[in-house]
């Protein structure tokens, strides 16, 4: 009976142990765990600062446009692809808040005539390059009149301004 008793205890405290061992290095594991998703959050809260701290030329650029200034840069990108003449209109619509923002999008349609690809994309890349807050939103090409024309082509271009406008706390969102 002694000897009965002792061999219970003797595996009580084996198994105990393993608990304890088992336990031990689930706690190793969760601390190894919360040790990097502490340096993640460090990481994160410092390039966070960063962004704060530095100003996005973007939103410098898009607070203090006005149109002839828009109007000027548009045509500066259309000069340099060699399709001003080609540039048959430029429409700039009314500025949208973007909800829950303090950002308004100006959204800008322009229409060019009888361009080819590459043109269009000098005019892209050259007004992207002088005027960082402008953003393509949308190209349609229409195919050219003449069937046997395939370097031609009639573009639809939708540009897009976001312009810092900060929202009055007391004024509900629009629907």
């Amino acid at each position: 009976m002694q000897n009965r008793t002792t061999l219970i205890l003797l595996l009580f405290v084996l198994i105990s142990a393993s608990a304890a061992a088992f336990a031990f290095a689930q706690m190793q594991h969760n601390r190894t765990q919360a040790e990097r998703q502490q340096d993640d959050l460090h990481q994160s809260l410092r390039l966070l600062s960063d962004l704060e701290s530095s100003k996005s030329p973007a939103r410098l650029i898009a607070t203090r446009l006005d149109g002839s200034e828009m109007n000027r840069r548009i045509r500066d990108a259309a000069n340099a692809a060699n399709i001003s003449d080609h540039l048959s209109g430029i429409e700039p619509n009314r500025p949208v808040r973007l909800e829950g923002s303090d950002y308004n999008e100006l959204m800008v349609f322009l229409r060019f005539e009888n361009v080819t690809i590459r043109q269009l994309s000098t005019f892209m890349h050259r007004l992207s390059s002088v005027d960082p807050a402008c953003r393509i939103k949308s190209i349609e090409l229409e195919s050219p009149p003449d069937p046997a024309d395939t370097t031609n082509w009639t573009s639809d271009l939708t540009l897009a301004y976001l312009t810092y406008s900060p929202r009055d706390k007391n004024q509900p969102e629009a629907p």
